[in-house]
């Protein structure tokens, strides 16, 4: 995603773009997935999060290959990447209504927002904590 420029998507369109994870060492790590949410926030009231959208992009009990390798590798040592393309609903999935996604808004003056994210999370051990990467909003 370039930091250039803010990117516009609209219902129905293909989230596109390719996360890159550069492991030094060896890590117990179980997954790896990207994902896009929206979420509606008002002061004083609690968040809503009206869409949920996820793409698994390698699980460890499971032949997922990066791009790069070409190979299977179970610890992912060194820099792996993998290609996602998530697609928008046309409509909210947190509602039985057929309510189609808002579109974004917010400011610093204003009390209310509606907030569309992805985000990258790599699953660790039973032991350790999981990764959360939030690039921006879209």
């Amino acid at each position: 995603m370039s930091t250039e420029s803010t990117p516009l998507y609209h219902d129905d369109d293909v989230v596109r773009g390719s996360v890159h994870v550069n492991v030094a060492k060896k890590r117990s790590v179980t997954g790896i997935s990207v994902s896009v949410h929206g979420r509606h926030s008002c002061l004083g009231t609690n968040e809503a999060t009206f869409l949920r959208v996820s793409q698994e992009l390698w699980i460890a009990n499971r032949a997922t290959i990066p791009k790069n390798s070409g190979t299977y590798v179970r610890d992912l040592r060194g820099t792996n990447i993998w290609d996602f393309a998530i697609q928008l609903p046309m409509l909210c999935n947190k509602t039985s209504e057929h309510v189609p996604l808002p579109p974004s808004f917010g400011t610093a003056s204003l009390p209310e927002a509606v907030i569309y994210e992805i985000r990258c999370v790599v699953r660790r051990g039973v032991f350790s904590e999981n990764e959360e990467f939030v690039p921006g909003l879209l």
